[in-house]
């Protein structure tokens, strides 16, 4: 009993030490920051906000272009400064959050043992929960999961996909594919994704026709550090040969737009977008598990926070989607169905309808070079900052199921479909909306291990091309996953070219044939 005791305090105090990270932002307030009325979010803002990051170490936490306002993290120690360099710049500033650790501090969860390979939504669970939780999933459900690998982490965590399926599924059914957990320190993320799975098991009949594959926590590395170092990380740990500042923001790491706006060269930055197109392991792995089998009909990435549901395009206000019109009903068939469970408005709309742009995303790319007919960013609960209390969490992650159950509904025609006479369209190649791209030849790199040679195109933004931004040659190999690195998991490894686009229409459609001809790009098999 003694052992036991002292196991539970020491569990206890480990958990304890992750409420209290190296960063404590005590002290630190959040400003709702009002620019020009109905501006949006302008580069001119944009670029002064970001410039606070670098020289004040700010932290630019949400924009919200449609209302005028971006909300910012602010260090105690330069509160005047930066309010006056607000005011300087024709900005007002209104406190919202006096005390960031404060707020951090009171909404913490609360330690609690939890059995393993058990899931709970009381509260957030650390990332030896979730694992536990994900990888007991094939043996309390052998006829309808598989746990697959995508890739490791640059710190050499699995990057998991659950797949739900029906016992006899069909090899040519409909893929959906979820990502949760990009950006480290939206907790809520990875919580909704692991909701969704867990409710897919009790829910067989959604299973029936279509494939799911769930990526509940898409940047482990991040998470990690967010509890243990930061609570406001947002990127991964990707590390730099010759450069003390690390990670790469992964959703401004995708290859549409990419260099685009709001994104950057800096390493140091919130924002970074690395230093080629899916340099980073982790976008890799969504890239892979969407073109695999090329069967994706739909694509959700989960984030927070604000409540919204956004549609491509998010990185030009000057084109509209192909599809636009058929994703913005279901869309609104999402934020119904929200509405219903609970009465929590979402707003729905593309980069345009929210005047804010964003490059290098998931969404645009999933729709302009994968071909997804139905791509779809949710920004989750709530409406004041990432650190939601328990009680929240719940209604949150329900927000998730209830809008997924409708858009799983619409791809099966399923009973509670309410346009089950619409066909969802087939997967379709469209161009890139922006007008100004033009291709560069770059030299070779070597960055995570990727050793890169000879010469490579890739397309840029030249607004903000400079000497400072390096585009390089890509890995033409999955990351090397020791099979002994993971306890109970076979491991095939899948050796494949590097998906490419120039962002190009001929580049578009040598993508989409590449990945019909190719294999399965990730493959693993629970023993």
């Amino acid at each position: 009993m003694a052992r036991k005791a002292l196991l539970l305090l020491l569990a206890q105090v480990v958990l304890g030490a992750q409420d209290l990270p190296a960063v404590s932002h005590r002290g630190w307030r959040v400003l709702e920051v009002s620019l020009e009325a109905d501006a949006g979010v302008g580069d001119r803002d944009r670029s002064f906000l970001r410039s606070l990051e670098d020289r004040r170490g700010v932290d630019l936490l949400r924009q919200d272009g449609a209302r005028g306002v971006v909300e910012i993290a602010v260090p105690s120690e330069v509160v005047e400064e930066v309010t006056t360099e607000l005011e300087a710049n024709n900005m007002t500033a209104t406190t919202i959050v006096d005390d960031l650790a404060r707020i951090m501090s009171e909404n913490a969860s609360i330690p609690s043992t939890l059995t393993a390979g058990e899931v709970t939504f009381s509260r957030f669970m650390t990332y030896e929960e979730i694992v536990s939780y994900v990888e007991g999933l094939p043996q309390k459900y052998p006829e309808r999961v598989q746990l697959r690998v995508a890739g490791m982490s640059e710190e050499n965590r699995p990057i998991y996909v659950v797949v739900v399926a029906s016992a006899a599924a069909k090899a040519d059914e409909p893929v959906i594919v979820v990502d949760g957990g990009a950006h480290a320190r939206e907790w809520v993320s990875p919580a909704a994704a692991l909701f969704l799975v867990s409710r897919l098991l009790e829910s067989p009949a959604l299973a029936q026709g279509v494939e799911w594959r769930i990526l509940p926590l898409l940047n482990p590395d991040g998470y990690v550090y967010s509890w243990t170092d930061n609570r406001l990380w947002r990127k991964n740990r990707a590390k730099f040969e010759g450069h003390d500042c690390i990670g790469v923001d992964l959703n401004r790491n995708f290859d549409y737009a990419w260099g685009g706006p709001d994104s950057s060269p800096n390493p140091c930055t919130s924002i970074h977008m690395g230093r080629q197109p899916f340099s980073e392991r982790e976008s890799r792995a969504v890239r892979d598990v969407v073109l695999e089998g090329n069967r994706t009909q739909v694509y959700v990435t989960l984030h927070s926070y604000g409540q919204e549901i956004i549609l491509p395009w998010v990185s030009t206000f000057t084109a509209v989607h192909p599809n636009h019109e058929n994703m913005s009903r279901v869309g609104e068939g999402m934020a119904r169905a929200i509405e219903a469970n609970d009465g929590t408005k979402y707003r729905v709309g593309n980069g345009q309808s929210f005047l804010y742009s964003f490059g290098g995303t998931s969404v645009d790319w999933a729709a302009g070079v994968a071909g997804v007919p139905l791509v779809f960013a949710m920004e989750l609960r709530d409406m004041k900052h990432f650190i939601i209390p328990d009680d929240l969490i719940q209604h949150a992650v329900e927000d998730v199921w209830v809008s997924m159950k409708y858009v799983a509904e619409e791809l099966t025609g399923g009973e509670d479909s309410t346009t089950k006479e619409t066909k969802l369209p087939g997967a379709e190649i469209v161009e890139s909306p922006l007008k100004e791209v033009w291709e560069t030849t770059v030299a070779s790199y070597t960055e995570n291990g990727n050793d890169g040679a000879g010469e490579a195109e890739t397309t840029v933004n030249p607004d903000i091309q400079s000497d400072a931004v390096t585009a390089m040659q890509t890995s033409t190999a999955a990351p090397e996953v020791s099979e002994s690195s993971i306890s109970g998991l076979g491991i095939t490894n899948a050796f494949t070219e590097i998906v490419h686009n120039a962002l190009n229409q001929k580049g578009i459609q040598d993508v989409r044939k590449d990945s019909i001809r190719k294999p399965t790009l990730w493959e693993i098999v629970l023993s």
